[in-house]
């Protein structure tokens, strides 16, 4: 089954070239444990937990604190991706276009395969993409964090209230995300 977490590193790895074992090393934090050994270091040693414990991690497996800093984790995440995108506006365009676009449909399919509602994850997306006041790259930016934040914990209304609250820590004008259900919302700006 496609959980949340093998759609974000199954992303991370064949559109942003960030493998496995980078990618966990950046997400996980280095002080959660599970039987008397750090997580990420166990993912950094054993490539059978890293498959099967972290990249195939069915929703609710980690909570929150088994991750680190989801902006710091995000915005390095980010980087490696533009980096292997290229440089000058072409990379931030297509790296905007596949967060808002097919990556994030596919986040919303992995959370209805678990059983979830894809339309919180949706309509979060859609309300980063109309939000008023935001550049092109805070858009991608809110939609990139929304896609790992999902991934990692498979909880798309968890998710929402972690970039809703980065945003208005940030002073992002994202007031406006919601992780309640609902129709009508404008599809993302691309």
């Amino acid at each position: 089954m496609e959980t949340p977490s093998h759609t974000l590193f199954a992303d991370l790895k064949s559109f942003g070239h960030v493998s496995h074992r980078d990618a966990a090393h950046v997400l996980l934090s280095p002080t959660a444990s599970s039987n008397g050994m750090s997580i990420r270091s166990r993912a950094a040693t054993d490539r059978t937990f890293l498959s099967r414990d972290i990249v195939r991690a069915r929703p609710g497996r980690y909570g929150r604190d088994a991750f680190g800093s989801f902006p710091r984790a995000t915005r390095q995440l980010e980087s490696l991706v533009l980096s292997h995108l290229g440089d000058g506006g072409a990379g931030e365009t297509e790296f905007a276009e596949h967060y808002l676009g097919v990556a994030a449909e596919s986040m919303a399919r992995a959370v209805e395969a678990t059983g979830q509602n894809g339309d919180l994850y949706r309509n979060a997306l859609a309300r980063v993409g109309c939000a008023e006041g935001l550049e092109a790259d805070e858009r991608a930016h809110l939609a990139f964090m929304l896609f790992v934040v999902t991934g990692c914990l498979g909880d798309p209304r968890t998710s929402t209230d972690v970039v809703r609250s980065y945003a208005e820590s940030s002073s992002l004008a994202v007031h406006t995300i919601e992780s309640g259900v609902g129709t009508g919302y404008p599809p993302p700006a691309r």
